[in-house]
């Protein structure tokens, strides 16, 4: 083994995500043999990868739903997953998830934040009721996910229905495909390319308008016409075939049924000279083969497996005189997932690729057992859940739980959970159909369709010029550990106001806070990870003048969005379906609103209500005023109210200063502030019990910053004022992060006594946690409906391992 061979089979964490992120920028044959004449470029290269990979450091988001298959109106209730990208375990510091619904044409419809703790966040998501039927796109990612791009973000297909319209509108959730519809069949040799004289196994993938896998069967021909051999899709429109292609001769395909006249599909030309890169797994080995054309006789080569952001092999390939080579590798020495073969040449050109499946079922094992098969309506269920490891020990750890009725909720096959997710669908660039067919069993035909598919996955070439060329890996996006809005401050003509200090009082807390714009009139601002909608008043001054027509505008990341691929495609459901939940919607709404826990209202009585005036004026006392102006003119020396400029102007006198304020107070009426003096002082004093003024050091340093012209707070008799839409101009309403609510349970009763029970989610429990045994027990009431329900648990263990399990029961009829 060589110096460069000693040195790559130390790198204990390399490649990972570069190789992935190599696939994806495919560059010529020519390019890539100027980029490595540096005779240091393959010393150098683990080196290179190590600091890339490292300064990398990529995550994953999964987000376990209630279900996926929703009424507008409805509530989504989810648990998401952050985790690191290569060894799975749940990521420990505090970060901000992007959570955005997409429509078919990849608008954001919705978007919120949620802050994840320890790699978990639980919320929901309200679906606007007005949204109209159709397939959307639910989507999560973080900001530090973005230096990855789009291909990089959760994605899962939800089905949105409106029941406002009649059975049959809503119901016509078809597939949107043109009636011709074309196929789209294409061809991926083993190891990129096909090789003359050597034999290859050839994957291919037919997919139609919508991106589904269609079950074709054909013929491959020369371009004599004759044929070399037939194929037939194995699995969601995917299969493989093997053939020698000869010398100088082309070939292509025609699917049977399509007539004599059908489409004839390409194959690609075959090389003169090369390689093919065989990989055989489906024993407990690997057994790596390279065959390559005579040139290649007594040939050295490089072979390198990386999976999950490591090397776990690299050695020299020495081809014999017939330019055969073969290896063998235990599976055990690899990780559960998606391995990556790459083969160069001494020059350190990849002449060949492979992606292969490992699967040593390093998974946690999730067992649901109900106490019955068979339940009344409205009958307590028990479920126990255990959890053990791939070895059969327990595992203690928090598991997503969700109770559905099957009627209610389509099955949407292309959703994998998160096992399947995180093993094959995240490690993906294009769409995967039925993703959890691959990991429903062990056996050799599911094996068979996984390996397909992972054949039909890899065919960009590479490059090295990047690694070779980068010292250093710089992000863009940088990590959110809080939640930081972007915002930018305009004055009255729409101008950046640069250089600018903003004031901001946070309407329901009481707090304050201060911030600054840079040349760009742009600024930050960092919220509480409780405030979920907060408010916030601003005053906004430059060079020392009050810019009281200055706006804020916050500034979206939207753009992030634009990255997600086109070709991420919705299930669609049928119309009897649709037509049971549009009968049954409303009443289930009923059910749940009748029996509703009563919501935490936050009250709008803010801490600076409660603060001791300096001055305070009881209007009982006084004759009577016509309204306020002539109450302040009367009573309050310290106020003094004047005419300038056809404008009325208010100044409180300034204690410490010894003179009046240069600008005008702060108003609050009933603790709703506002800056319009007219409509203060306007207001009929029979309105007003009490009038405050606060012009003291010690209590305006209570307002915090917004205190600095002194205030004037303005209590009502009904204490219930409500400022017109027109004096918001000084507010800003903010998505902050979203604040978790209880699923409601209805409490068991007897069918006659409360409105019939429909509910399409029986239970969502994002939080159960099995003992040190890895064993929980949860219970929940079933519905008026006789149909199947299934549970599903979901979650993942702090080493990494991800977890699914399922189970059924049944309700009876009525009586």
């Amino acid at each position: 083994m060589n110096s460069f061979l000693g040195k790559v089979s130390k790198v204990s964490f390399l490649f990972g995500w570069l190789l992935w992120a190599i696939l994806l920028c495919p560059e010529t044959k020519a390019q890539e043999k100027r980029a490595v004449q540096n005779a240091g470029w393959l010393q150098q290269l683990p080196t290179n990868f190590k600091a890339f990979t490292e300064a990398q450091n990529p995550d994953k988001v999964y987000l376990h739903t209630d279900r996926a298959f929703y009424v507008a109106g409805d509530t989504i209730w989810y648990k998401a997953y952050l985790m690191d990208a290569y060894s799975w375990k749940p990521g420990g510091a505090e970060e901000v998830i992007n959570v955005s619904i997409l429509n078919a044409a990849q608008k954001e419809i919705v978007k919120q934040k949620v802050l994840a703790r320890a790699g978990y966040a639980v919320a929901q998501l309200i679906l606007p009721d007005s949204l109209p039927s159709g397939n959307y796109t639910l989507v999560a990612y973080t900001n530090w996910m973005r230096n990855a791009g789009g291909k990089s973000f959760f994605r899962k297909a939800i089905t949105i229905l409106n029941t406002y319209g009649s059975p049959d509108e809503a119901g016509g959730l078809k597939a949107q495909v043109p009636e011709n519809n074309p196929v789209d069949l294409q061809f991926f040799p083993e190891g990129g390319g096909l090789v003359s004289g050597v034999t290859s196994i050839v994957g291919f993938s037919a997919k139609n308008a919508a991106g589904f896998g269609v079950p074709v069967e054909g013929k491959i021909m020369d371009g004599t016409g004759k044929v070399v051999t037939a194929f037939k899709a194995y699995h969601a429109g995917i299969g493989n075939f093997v053939f020698k292609p000869e010398a100088h001769k082309t070939y292509y395909a025609v699917i049977n049924g399509l007539g004599s006249d059908s489409k004839r599909f390409d194959l690609p030309v075959p090389q003169e000279k090369g390689l093919v890169l065989h990989i055989d797994n489906a024993s407990d080995n690997v057994t790596v083969r390279v065959t390559g054309t005579p040139d290649k006789a007594n040939a050295k080569q490089v072979l390198l497996i990386q999976s999950r952001g490591a090397v776990y092999f690299s050695d020299e390939v020495l081809l014999n005189s017939n330019a055969e080579a073969e290896l063998k590798m235990l599976k055990t020495g690899f990780p559960d997932g998606i391995a990556h073969a790459a083969l160069f040449n001494a020059e350190g050109v990849a002449e060949a690729e492979r992606l292969f499946f490992i699967n040593n079922r390093q998974q946690l094992n999730l067992k649901l057992t109900t106490n019955k098969q068979t339940y009344g309506r409205r009958e307590l269920v028990t479920v126990n859940l255990e959890a053990t490891d791939n070895t059969g020990k327990p595992v203690r750890s928090e598991f997503s739980i969700a109770v559905t009725d099957m009627g209610q909720n389509a099955s949407l096959s292309s959703n994998p959970n998160l096992p399947a997710y995180l093993l094959l669908s995240s490690e993906l660039k294009a769409f995967v159909e039925d993703a959890g067919y691959y990991f429903k069993n062990s056996s050799t035909a599911t094996s068979m369709a996984l390996d397909n598919l992972l054949l039909t996955q890899r065919w960009h070439r590479f490059t090295w010029a990047q690694i070779n060329g980068a010292e250093t890996y710089k992000p863009v996006f940088k990590r959110e550990n809080g939640l930081h809005l972007k915002g930018e401050a305009l004055n009255k003509e729409g101008q950046p106001l640069q250089k600018a200090v903003i004031y901001l009082l946070d309407l329901k807390s009481g707090k304050t806070d201060l911030v600054s714009t840079n040349e760009e009139g742009l600024f930050l601002v960092t919220l509480s990870e409780k405030a979920s909608e907060p408010q916030y008043l601003y005053q906004v001054w430059q060079q020392g003048i009050f810019q009281k027509q200055a706006q804020l505008k916050f500034l979206s990341d939207s753009d992030a969005l634009s990255e997600i691929s086109q070709g991420f495609f919705a299930a669609t459901t049928d119309t009897l379906v649709s037509t049971r939940l549009l009968l049954q919607t409303r009443i289930a709404k009923q059910f749940a609103s009748a029996d509703k826990k009563p919501e935490t209202v936050v009250s709008d009585h803010a801490a600076w209500m409660n603060i001791p005036a300096d001055r305070n004026y009881q209007l009982s006392k006084y004759n009577n005023f016509h309204d306020v102006e002539e109450a302040v003119r009367e009573i309050i020396p310290s106020v003094k109210i004047r005419n300038y400029n056809g404008d009325t102007e208010t100044r409180i006198f300034n204690v410490a200063a010894k003179k009046y304020f240069p600008y005008q107070p702060l108003y609050f009426i009933d603790g709703k502030p506002t800056y319009n003096n007219d409509l203060v002082l306007r207001m009929s004093a029979d309105q007003v019990q009490e009038i405050n003024v606060y012009l003291s050091s010690n209590s305006l340093k209570q307002f915090g910053f917004l205190g600095n012209q002194g205030v004037i707070a303005i209590r009502t008799k009904k204490g219930n004022f409500n400022l017109p839409e027109s004096e918001n101009q000084n507010i800003v309403s903010i998505n902050g992060v979203v604040q978790a609510l209880e699923f409601n349970i209805p409490k068991l009763a007897p069918r006659s006594t409360v409105l019939p029970d429909f509910r399409p989610v029986l239970y969502w429990n994002p939080r159960v946690t099995t003992d040190a045994n890895g064993r929980a027990v949860f219970t929940f009431p079933t519905s008026d409906a006789a149909t199947r329900f299934r549970i599903e648990a979901q979650g993942i263990s702090a080493d990494g391992l991800p977890g699914a399990g399922t189970a059924e029961f049944s309700t009876m009829p009525a009586q």
